[in-house]
Parts: structure tokens; sequence; C-alpha cells
């Protein structure tokens, strides 16, 4: 699967289960997210699991069925995605920039931030400032 440089954009992968109460409460956000960085992001959602346990009311009540929608078990194992709501922030040349649980919008806002600021994540930059150094500015880019 090729991310970003088909269009030019970045990718924010969002991978929400049908069933997680906290995949619910973060729909909405990741519908905000999608509509405000529309621009310059192109977010998918990933629903770990099989093409049997789709589960289209989810993405309909939600607003989500607009977007990409991808049903693999297969791709969240392949990018060590474990839990959800999880999001991966992909540049647009295929990159991994940032990743992390997103239960709220705050979360999913941060990957963008960790980004702008050149931290693999907020909780590394929050962790580097208190410390007063960059030792924690590595890098997660990995070719997606």
């Amino acid at each position: 699967m090729t991310l970003g440089s088909v269009r030019g954009k970045q990718t924010l992968l969002v991978f929400l289960s049908t069933g997680c109460d906290s995949c619910d409460d973060v729909a909405p956000a990741v519908r905000s997210i999608a509509r405000s960085e529309s621009g310059q992001t192109e977010t998918i959602v990933v629903t770990p699991g099989e093409a049997d346990s789709y589960d289209s009311d989810f993405f309909r009540r939600h607003k989500l069925d607009d977007l990409p929608i991808v049903v693999s078990q297969d791709l969240a194992a392949e990018l060590g995605v474990m839990t959800t709501p999880y999001a991966l922030l992909v540049d647009e040349t295929g990159v991994l920039r940032t990743k992390g649980i997103v239960n709220n919008l705050d979360q999913l806002v941060s990957l963008f931030n960790a980004v702008e600021v050149g931290y693999p994540s907020m909780d590394a930059y929050m962790t580097a400032r208190t410390r007063g150094s960059s030792d924690e500015k590595e890098s997660v880019a990995a070719d997606v």
C-alpha cells in the first residue's frame, strides 16, 4: 500500500473497531479532522477484521461513510496496531511521521502538532521540554 504520494497529501490512517466504545466516542472527532484537514490530508478509516465483520451502520451513523474505509486485519498487524482507536500520520512521501492512541479530538490534533514541532508524538515533545533537552526528538519515520 502506498500512502501520501498518490495525491501529494499526507495521510491520516485511523483504526476504529465498530464494537469499541472509545471508537464510538472518537468517531465525531475523526469526521471533524477529516473535514478540517481535507486540503492537505487524506483521511482513511481502517477497521481491523474480516470483510464479513464490516458494520456499515457504524460508519453511516457517524457520517464517516464518505471516507475511504479499509477492512483489514492484516494491515493492522503489518503496521503494528494492536488497539483501537489508534492513528498514524504518514507524510506525502509515504513516511510515517507520528502515531498514537486517539481517544478524543485533542489527541488527533496532537498528531499534527507533533509533526509540526518535529517530534514523533506530543508525549515525546512534552518529555523533552520538561527535561529541557531535545534527547527525545527521535523520529518514528518509517516507510509505510
